[in-house]
This record gives structure tokens, sequence and C-alpha cells, in this order.
């Protein structure tokens, strides 16, 4: 496979979906529990015992350890200062998984509801950033929640009949599945669940225990809803385990008997759950395929996006986890409106109806937009004959999305593209427009021409951080790579091929190739 780069800045990541499926078993190297991610006893400190990612704190203040935790050491965190947090990258992932620990209130709990465990995106359009949390409810019970991609919650609402004790150990273990929804369990038993399908694969930050909020821009304390307790045993796993492994961990015992996570399309729920993430779903309404074997295929920016007079550019930003429109302080959203109303966002209380581009001076013709938002797409384009606007329909957006891809038939230039909801809130996480034609570069333009290579070890220096920016969003059967070379350099093959994985592969373009992994000389910029 040989593709072409006209711009000079390399180093970066490319995902191309492909129609075929190669297969390898995966694991954790050093982890002798599969599916275990992290396990935070305190007998070690602050130091994870097990992690995949980062072991040690992000955030630590106030927090003591002491010695009689429900096994071992335990965390102790005081009441409003305490600062607890761990990273996410490789120690947790959004589309799936179980976090478990041991919790003893230390004092006595009220009507007032409080924070017991919390975890951020990387960006979003609300405040805190919330992407999971476990709360002490203002029924006495327990209410746990993971946010989808579109900003509404599962969530598993629990009433506990009786109070909790302040002295008393209990374990508590929030699992969530794409495929599945919610589980909430205390003391080894199912209290709670929310069965459902939705998209919850995003880009996480970093967890924490208490505290007003958990996110990738602070991780604070101080609120009238503050307060801290007693934590133990924190395990987090890389898929939502069954009943009686939850069991298990409520019993001071690790699981048993659990295989290395495999997923294959030939299942019908990873089949479904993929192509509901990538577009496939709709039989009839594929995404377009590129004609030929030259295609120019040149993303066209936004000049300018409004809600009515507010401009909001995180419709269009390239983040997935931003949306339009804002979160409310009411939100209609599901799981949203709940005990702990935050304040108002930045958004009209109108806003989340209708957003209107205006696009550049040159042509488009093809439009994909990620996101629950379904409605209509209009387009507003002057007349210089009539010098008349005239407005005419795009296309419709199917309910229930994540990923669609329309093509135009005629291409325009310039004009104001509106996306209209039919339920108002519904969020864009991304809308890109692109211009695709076949056709060759421009002639006199400086190019480089790499080829596509399987078979290469990605081991050049300058890919580092790409990798580990896979590892830590990626599961493992998402992680295949081929490195883009230009002709006549080939890096050392791989130790081992790939197999098995999901149909996703990531294109790593180095910036260069000096260096002691490869001395090759090489001026081709």
């Amino acid at each position: 496979m040989n593709f072409r780069i006209l711009d000079r800045y390399a180093c970066l990541i490319t995902t191309l979906l492909i129609a075929f499926s190669t297969s390898a078993t995966q694991s954790y190297a050093g982890v002798s529990e599969p599916g275990l991610l992290f396990h935070l006893s305190g007998d070690n400190g602050f130091t994870a015992d097990t992690a995949m990612g980062n072991p040690e704190p992000t955030m630590l203040n106030g927090v003591t350890i002491v010695k009689n935790g429900a096994r071992g050491s335990a965390f102790s965190n005081p009441h409003f200062s305490q600062l607890f947090a761990y990273e996410c990258p490789k120690n947790m992932y959004a589309e799936r998984g179980t976090f478990a620990f041991f919790w003893r209130p230390r004092d006595p709990v009220g009507k007032v509801p409080f924070h017991i465990v919390q975890g951020g995106f990387i960006d979003g359009s609300d405040i805190l950033c919330n992407w999971m949390r476990i709360d002490y409810n203002d029924t006495g019970g327990l209410d746990a929640f993971v946010t989808d991609v579109n900003m509404a919650r599962v969530r598993a609402h629990y009433e506990k009949p009786t109070a909790f004790e302040a002295d008393k150990w209990y374990h508590i273990a929030f699992s969530w599945d794409e495929t599945k929804g919610v589980r909430l369990y205390l003391d080894g038993k199912l209290v709670a669940k929310k069965d459902t399908t939705c998209v919850l694969y995003a880009g996480i930050d970093q967890w924490g225990t208490g505290a007003r909020g958990v996110s990738p821009t602070f991780v604070g304390s101080e609120g009238n809803f503050m307060r801290g307790g007693d934590y133990d045993e924190y395990r987090i796993y890389d898929r939502m385990l069954p009943d009686d492994q939850v069991t298990r961990l409520a019993k001071g015992r690790a699981t048993k008997g659990l295989k290395p996570l495999m997923r294959s399309l030939e299942n019908p729920e990873t089949q479904d759950e993929w192509y509901l993430r990538y577009g496939w779903n709709r039989e009839r309404d594929i995404p377009p395929v590129l004609e030929g074997s030259d295609v120019i295929a040149r993303k066209v920016e936004v000049k300018e996006a409004y809600d009515l007079k507010q401009w909001w550019w995180k419709g269009n930003d390239g983040i997935r986890e931003t949306v339009w429109p804002s979160l409310y302080n009411l939100s209609s959203l599901p799981g949203h409106n709940d005990y702990m109303i935050q304040p108002d966002w930045n958004c009209y209380s109108l806003s989340g109806k209708s957003i209107t581009f205006s696009m550049p001076d040159e042509e488009w013709n093809h439009i994909e937009i990620t996101g629950a938002a379904y409605g209509k797409a209009t387009v507003q384009v002057f007349d210089k004959e009539t010098n008349i606007n005239r407005e005419s329909l795009l296309f419709n957006r199917p309910q229930d999305q994540e990923r669609t891809a329309n093509r135009i038939s005629t291409p325009i230039r310039g004009g104001k593209i509106t996306f209209t909801n039919d339920e108002r809130e519904m969020s864009i996480g991304e809308f890109m427009v692109y211009n695709i034609s076949s056709g060759r570069e421009p002639k006199g333009t400086a190019t480089l021409s790499y080829r596509l290579d399987a078979q290469s070890a990605p081991d050049n220096s300058t890919l580092g951080p790409l990798l580990d920016y896979i590892d830590g969003r990626f599961m493992p059967d998402e992680r295949s790579t081929m490195i883009a070379l230009p002709a006549g350099i080939r890096l050392d093959p791989k130790e081992k091929s790939r197999k098995n994985i999901l149909p996703v592969v990531h294109v790593l373009i180095p910036s260069g190739f000096r260096g002691k992994e490869n001395p090759v000389k090489f001026l081709g910029w």
C-alpha cells in the first residue's frame, strides 16, 4: 500500500478501518491475574501493587495510611481537603470495566449526598468533565453512573433499607459495558443495574476518591457535599466481571479462572458495538467508497459556528469528548438531573436546537458527523444573480447513531450549513466537512511518498509517544500498527505478529530515521 503526504509535519497518527481480521492471543504481561489492570492496597504505600499504566498518584494531599484496613493497610481521607487521584490511561478503559474497593464511612452518614469515587474525561463540555461517579445518594443508598460519549449518563440507583454504619467496612463494585449497560454491587450482591447499549468509548483522564471534582483541569476539594472516609483494595479490571467474581472480591479474594479478554467480529455483540462506533450499522447506508486509485481528500475547515448568537467551536474542534451543545443545569439528557445540581453551564437557555457552520469560499461535497444528534442539515448559499440566499435540504440524519457520512452529488461552494435537532440537547461531537475528488497533487508541490509496512517494528524513537497513546486509549485487540516508510528504508521485523485483532490499524509516520535505532541518513523533506 502506498500513499503520499504533502504536509511537512510528520509524527502523526491515522486510523484506518479495514475489512479483514487477523488473529493472536492478547494478555497483560507481568500480571498474574488476567484482566486486572490496576491494584492499590496501601501495603506498598501510595504506589500501586499492580499497574498497567502509571502506578503513582497524580494528586496527593491530606491522605494518610492506616493499619486497620479491610485487608492490611488502608487509606484514610480527611473530610474537606483530600486530593487523591491516579491516571486512567492503561489503568482503566471507558468502553468496559469493573471498579471495586472497600469503603468505611468512618463518621455517621446523613441526608447530604456526596461523592465516593469519581473519574473524568480527558476533555469535555461540562465543568467537571464527569465520566464516572459513585455517590452516596439522597436516599441513604448508592448511585453509580458512567457517561456515554454523547453526554447521557447510564445510571444504577440503589436505596439502602438501613443506614451505613460508620465503623463498618463495605465492599462496593461498579461495572460497565457498551453492550450490556451497568451493574452496581454492595458486599458482593447485585443491588442495581441498567440494561442498555451505548457508545462509552472515549478518552478518560484520571480517577480519584471524594473531592468536588476529578478532571483534567483540576482535582478539587472543599464543597458543601465534601466528605472523606477510609478506602482499601482498589481493583480495576478490563471487563464487566460476572457476579460470582465480584462476590470473590467482596470476600477479599482475587478473581479466579478468568481468561484473557478476546473479542471477535464473529460475536454478534462485538460486531454491533463495532459497527455502531464506526458507522457501519446501517445496511443500506454504509460509508461511501473512494472511487479510483488517485483520490484527493481535502478537509474544508469551518470558519465560524454559532448557536443563536453564541460562537460554539466544540462540535468541530477535533476533540470527540467535547460536544455541541454544552450541558445544562437542569438537563433533559438521561441521568443528569439528580441530587447534585451544579452551576449553570456556558450556554443560552434556548441553546441546543440548531447550529450554523459558516464555510470558506471553496468547494465541499462530503460531511461526516459523530454524535447522537438527529434531525436535518440544510445549506444556505448566496445566489449572486438574484441576490437571494437560497436554502436547500442536504440530508436527514437518523436517530440512534454515532457516526454518519453523506456524500453530496454536486459540490457546493461556500455557504452556511445549519443542523437542526429534532430533539433539543442531542449532541454533535464532530462536524467534519471534506471535498473528495479524483486527481493527483498539484504540479510543483514537494511530495514525499510512503509505503505502509505491517512487518516492521515500531521502534523508531519518534513513535514512542504515539505508541504510549495507543496503549492508553485502545484495548489490546485494537492496537495493530503499520509503519509508513519512505522508499528504501525498512525497520526491523516485528518479533510477533498480532492476530485475531479487531479491524482497526494505526498508521504511524515517523518524523525522521536518524538515531541509534536506525542510523539511516534521510534527506527527503
